[in-house]
């Protein structure tokens, strides 16, 4: 059984020699891509990150893609809601990376229950005779929609952060220095030089 699983591949490495000297790969991670609360109408989300990797010998330019793979209970994501940064990315052979998403849920969204497939798609193919191979990878996409308007989230850059404690130092300063009582008097003297 062994010598004709050799000389299976070995035949299969003498027509497509193409093979043998490259490959293309893709991967993602196993766990769905999940929002832990509840999407309202009209609101956006930062969803976890999807972990790609480049499994094969060749760089690869991967791009993400929403699509409905998996079965099961749901409406289909619209790619339209999902936007991922950084997306396409160069990676080298062996090389991994996270790619950030964002889910924004229209004000006419639904509610119920959403399921599609975050597909990880690579650039780089693999010609063995007329065909060409390429790679890709899929996790599922999952998250809720309730009716609702969602609590607006406010976000401020760190530089605003500091700003905005400077000032609320300043005025507590002024107002305690003013309930103090204390004042400064700064006065100009002049002093005479006697002659020798």
């Amino acid at each position: 059984m062994a010598s004709s699983l050799s000389a299976a591949v070995a035949l299969t490495f003498a027509f497509f020699p193409a093979i043998s000297q490259a490959s293309v790969g893709v991967g993602v991670q196993v766990n769905p891509v999940r929002l832990a609360k509840a999407a309202h109408a009209g609101s956006s989300y930062s969803l976890p990150s999807v972990h790609v990797a480049n499994t094969g010998t060749q760089a690869e330019s991967v791009s993400v893609r929403v699509e409905r793979l998996s079965r099961g209970a749901g409406r289909r994501v619209p790619p339209s809601w999902v936007d991922a940064e950084h997306s396409p990315l160069r990676l080298s052979p062996g090389q991994q990376a996270q790619i950030p998403l964002r889910l924004a849920v229209p004000a006419d969204a639904k509610a119920g229950r959403y399921l599609s497939d975050i597909v990880i798609i690579g650039s780089a193919s693999v010609a063995a005779g007329s065909t060409n191979f390429g790679a890709a990878a899929a996790t599922k996409l999952e998250f809720r929609v309730v009716p609702g308007p969602g609590a607006q989230s406010w976000s401020f850059p760190a530089w605003a952060w500091w700003a905005l404690a400077v000032v609320i130092i300043f005025a507590f300063g002024r107002v305690a220095w003013a309930r103090s009582g204390l004042r400064i008097r700064i006065e100009r003297t002049h002093t005479r030089r006697s002659r020798g």
